[in-house]
């Protein structure tokens, strides 16, 4: 006589896909990167996308005590996207926009980007929707935000309640958009309804086929002594950026002279944070190109983007964006670099509201200060083009006298200093 099935034996190569997973999950609860590895391995071979996925982001940004080799995550997440993964889509868009690595560009990026939009992943859809927004094509923007907002995204909520009180690509509806606000300001979303809609929104391009990403023209940079203020983002750009730091904002380090290590002193009195690689998303890449080619380099060369809000009486008190020599980051070796990413060649700051009152940007040595305004950079070399400090870069964030001031900043190595 046949033995009795054991009820708890997976039917099917799904179920036993997911029964690894959840060892997976089990294992990496209890410290075992070993065994979960192998669980989702196991998982991976029985055509599991979201086991490929997790195992292409762990090797991507070194997790589990294993080595981060960007090469091989990369294969990964591509096996993952093949299988239907819609997050290792939105990677490898990340991923192509890197000045480092090969077959990269913004229209591989844009193909991932598409091919994660229609399998309706939300941030795809939001992602999405910044880039046709970008592109004056707002009413298929507002149908993609409000596609992801549906799907429970608050970045996505909030930018379409923007929209809704707007009337940008939607039929204007404050009541709408105030029922969007609502429940998303007790999340401590920051939700701005009070903004004035650029010219840009008023208008409407004709639906095409096919997507990509603008164009970021060359742009030599600063000379020394010189700032360079331009308007590089639109409003709406401008609140991506802070909603999507916003969780995680703290209290404002700055890196200490005599230690180099970061500590909280009173030069600074801000809430900031880092966009990680790990935070990032391909728009948020795409503004940081931007940034670094305004300052005339590559993202490669660049530190994490930093968000920074500034409320009354909020300062950063003079001083000058080179790190000193006791800083182990100028020499340490970089995955683009065996003697270090060197010192900070340049950097560019984008203010993203209009201050009250105060908050300007002020170089003394220069004679220039420069006003915040929504959208608009600054950018300004710190090394002579020698590489030696240029002391004249002494600037001072004033403090703020009435509202509020968020502003992101890009510190720019004079060598690569990301893995990609």
């Amino acid at each position: 006589m046949n033995s009795p099935i054991d009820a708890t034996e997976p039917d099917t190569p799904a179920e036993a896909a997911q029964a690894h997973i959840e060892r997976a999950a089990q294992a990496l609860r209890e410290g075992r990167h070993d065994a979960a590895t192998k669980a989702l391995q196991t998982a991976a071979a029985l055509g599991n996308a979201d086991a490929m996925y997790r195992l292409g982001h762990a090797r991507l940004f070194g997790l589990w005590a294993c080595e981060a080799q960007t090469a091989e995550a990369r294969q990964i997440l591509q096996r993952a996207a093949d299988l239907g993964s819609a997050a290792a889509d939105l990677q490898l868009a990340c991923l192509a926009l890197s000045d480092l690595l090969p077959e990269t560009g913004s229209a591989i990026a844009a193909r991932h980007l598409q091919q994660a939009c229609a399998r309706q992943h939300p941030l795809a859809q939001r992602i999405t929707a910044m880039l046709l927004a970008s592109q004056g094509r707002h009413r298929e923007a507002s149908a993609l935000l409000a596609a992801a907002h549906a799907a429970g995204d608050p970045v996505a909520g909030a930018l379409l309640a923007r929209r809704l009180h707007l009337g940008i690509g939607i039929e204007a509806d404050p009541q709408a958009a105030d029922a969007i606000r609502q429940p998303l300001r007790a999340m401590g979303v920051p939700v701005y309804l009070d903004e004035r809609a650029e010219a840009d929104e008023s208008g409407e391009q004709p639906t095409v086929d096919g997507i990509d990403f603008p164009h970021i023209p060359a742009n030599a940079g600063p000379d020394e002594a010189q700032v360079i203020v331009q308007r590089l983002f639109r409003r709406e750009d401008c609140l991506y950026l802070i909603l999507c730091g916003t969780p995680h904002l703290r209290a404002s380090q700055v890196v200490d002279p005599a230690t180099g290590t970061l500590t909280r002193m009173g030069l600074r009195s801000s809430d900031g944070m880092n966009f990680d690689t790990m935070l990032e998303d391909a728009w948020l890449r795409h503004l940081q190109m931007r940034m670094a080619a305004a300052a005339g380099l590559p993202l490669s060369h660049a530190e994490p983007l930093v968000l920074l809000h500034y409320a009354p009486g909020q300062e950063y008190r003079p001083h000058r964006d080179y790190l000193p020599d006791s800083d182990p980051s100028l020499t340490q070796a970089t995955p683009g670099s065996a003697i270090g990413a060197g010192n900070r060649a340049a950097t560019t700051v984008v203010y993203l509201n209009e201050v009250s009152e105060g908050g300007e940007t002020d170089f003394p040595e220069l004679g220039q200060r420069v006003r915040p305004q929504a959208g608009y950079a600054a950018s300004w070399r710190n090394l002579h083009r020698s590489g030696i400090r240029d002391p004249r870069s002494l600037h001072t964030g004033m403090p703020v006298i009435a509202g509020e001031k968020w502003l992101s900043t890009l510190w720019i190595r004079e060598r690569p200093l990301r893995a990609w």
